[in-house]
Protein backbone atom coordinates (compact mmCIF):
# COMPACT_ATOMS: atom_id res chain seq x y z
CA UNK A 1 0.00 0.00 0.00
CA UNK A 2 2.64 2.14 0.81
CA UNK A 3 4.42 1.51 -2.35
CA UNK A 4 1.02 2.74 -4.58
CA UNK A 5 1.07 5.59 -2.10
CA UNK A 6 4.48 6.63 -3.34
CA UNK A 7 4.00 5.67 -6.80
CA UNK A 8 1.12 8.15 -7.68
CA UNK A 9 2.85 11.14 -5.93
CA UNK A 10 5.87 10.32 -7.86
CA UNK A 11 3.07 10.31 -10.92
CA UNK A 12 1.67 13.63 -9.49
CA UNK A 13 4.76 15.45 -8.99
CA UNK A 14 6.37 14.42 -12.69
CA UNK A 15 3.24 15.07 -14.17
CA UNK A 16 2.34 18.32 -12.29
CA UNK A 17 6.09 19.25 -13.17
CA UNK A 18 5.98 18.26 -16.82
CA UNK A 19 2.63 20.31 -17.46
CA UNK A 20 4.58 23.51 -15.45
CA UNK A 21 7.29 23.03 -18.27
CA UNK A 22 4.77 22.60 -21.30
CA UNK A 23 2.84 25.92 -19.82
CA UNK A 24 5.56 27.59 -19.37
CA UNK A 25 7.51 27.83 -22.53
CA UNK A 26 9.78 24.99 -22.30
CA UNK A 27 13.67 25.92 -21.73
CA UNK A 28 14.67 29.74 -20.92
CA UNK A 29 15.92 30.86 -24.29
CA UNK A 30 19.50 33.23 -23.76
CA UNK A 31 19.11 36.70 -24.06
CA UNK A 32 19.46 37.85 -28.08
CA UNK A 33 21.56 40.98 -28.55
CA UNK A 34 19.49 43.07 -31.40
CA UNK A 35 21.63 43.60 -34.21
CA UNK A 36 20.96 46.98 -35.47
CA UNK A 37 21.08 47.26 -39.52
CA UNK A 38 21.97 50.46 -40.91
CA UNK A 39 21.52 51.81 -44.97
CA UNK A 40 24.37 53.51 -46.29
CA UNK A 41 23.58 55.05 -49.41
CA UNK A 42 26.85 55.56 -51.44
CA UNK A 43 25.59 57.49 -54.45
CA UNK A 44 27.59 58.50 -57.95
CA UNK A 45 30.60 56.43 -57.76
CA UNK A 46 32.63 56.18 -61.13
CA UNK A 47 35.64 54.56 -61.98
CA UNK A 48 37.69 53.33 -64.73
CA UNK A 49 37.79 49.66 -65.18
CA UNK A 50 40.87 47.10 -65.26
CA UNK A 51 40.80 46.91 -69.10
CA UNK A 52 44.26 47.06 -70.63
CA UNK A 53 43.06 46.98 -74.10
CA UNK A 54 40.12 49.83 -74.43
CA UNK A 55 39.12 52.17 -71.59
CA UNK A 56 35.96 51.30 -69.87
CA UNK A 57 34.33 52.74 -67.07
CA UNK A 58 31.44 51.36 -64.72
CA UNK A 59 29.37 54.33 -62.87
CA UNK A 60 27.39 52.94 -59.70
CA UNK A 61 25.07 53.94 -57.18
CA UNK A 62 25.15 51.03 -54.19
CA UNK A 63 23.56 50.87 -50.43
CA UNK A 64 25.41 48.97 -47.93
CA UNK A 65 23.63 46.96 -45.09
CA UNK A 66 25.71 47.36 -42.71
CA UNK A 67 25.14 45.78 -39.14
CA UNK A 68 26.28 45.19 -35.62
CA UNK A 69 26.16 47.59 -32.28
CA UNK A 70 25.08 51.35 -33.00
CA UNK A 71 26.69 51.43 -36.76
CA UNK A 72 24.81 54.88 -37.13
CA UNK A 73 26.43 56.37 -34.84
CA UNK A 74 30.07 54.86 -35.95
CA UNK A 75 29.70 54.75 -40.28
CA UNK A 76 29.51 58.15 -40.79
CA UNK A 77 33.04 58.59 -39.26
CA UNK A 78 34.20 55.59 -41.74
CA UNK A 79 32.60 57.49 -44.80
CA UNK A 80 35.75 58.28 -46.50
CA UNK A 81 37.84 54.96 -45.57
CA UNK A 82 34.20 53.14 -47.28
CA UNK A 83 34.28 55.22 -50.41
CA UNK A 84 37.55 54.78 -50.87
CA UNK A 85 37.66 50.64 -50.46
CA UNK A 86 34.61 50.16 -52.99
CA UNK A 87 36.24 52.39 -55.48
CA UNK A 88 39.86 50.19 -54.94
CA UNK A 89 37.53 47.06 -55.38
CA UNK A 90 35.68 48.35 -58.32
CA UNK A 91 38.64 49.35 -60.03
CA UNK A 92 40.48 45.96 -60.15
CA UNK A 93 37.81 44.87 -62.81
CA UNK A 94 37.66 44.41 -66.29
CA UNK A 95 34.18 45.29 -68.73
CA UNK A 96 33.35 41.73 -69.58
CA UNK A 97 34.10 40.35 -66.16
CA UNK A 98 31.20 42.82 -65.10
CA UNK A 99 28.86 41.88 -67.64
CA UNK A 100 27.51 38.93 -66.60
CA UNK A 101 25.18 38.71 -62.89
CA UNK A 102 28.01 36.02 -61.58
CA UNK A 103 30.37 39.15 -61.93
CA UNK A 104 28.48 41.17 -60.44
CA UNK A 105 27.57 38.94 -57.68
CA UNK A 106 31.55 38.23 -57.42
CA UNK A 107 31.59 42.16 -57.12
CA UNK A 108 29.38 42.34 -54.21
CA UNK A 109 31.12 39.82 -52.53
CA UNK A 110 34.60 41.64 -52.83
CA UNK A 111 33.16 45.12 -51.35
CA UNK A 112 31.22 43.24 -48.76
CA UNK A 113 34.75 41.79 -47.60
CA UNK A 114 36.91 44.99 -48.18
CA UNK A 115 34.44 47.48 -46.06
CA UNK A 116 33.75 45.04 -43.62
CA UNK A 117 37.60 44.67 -43.26
CA UNK A 118 37.34 48.88 -43.10
CA UNK A 119 34.38 48.45 -40.55
CA UNK A 120 36.05 45.44 -38.37
CA UNK A 121 37.70 47.76 -35.58
CA UNK A 122 34.32 49.21 -34.62
CA UNK A 123 32.42 45.72 -34.72
CA UNK A 124 30.53 45.64 -37.63
CA UNK A 125 29.91 44.35 -41.10
CA UNK A 126 27.94 44.31 -44.23
CA UNK A 127 25.25 41.84 -44.63
CA UNK A 128 24.65 42.82 -48.06
CA UNK A 129 25.71 45.03 -51.27
CA UNK A 130 22.99 46.84 -53.49
CA UNK A 131 23.46 48.09 -56.46
CA UNK A 132 20.78 51.01 -56.93
CA UNK A 133 22.37 51.73 -60.41
CA UNK A 134 25.38 50.31 -62.59
CA UNK A 135 26.05 51.63 -65.84
CA UNK A 136 29.09 50.63 -67.70
CA UNK A 137 30.68 51.75 -71.16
Amino acid sequence: MRTGLLALALVVLLGGGAAFFVLSGGLPRPARTRETVYLLALADLSVNLADQDHPHYLMASLSLAIAGERPEERVPEQDAQIRDAVLMVMTRHAYHQLLSAEGKGKLKDELAAAVTKVLSEEKLRVKEVLFTSFIMN
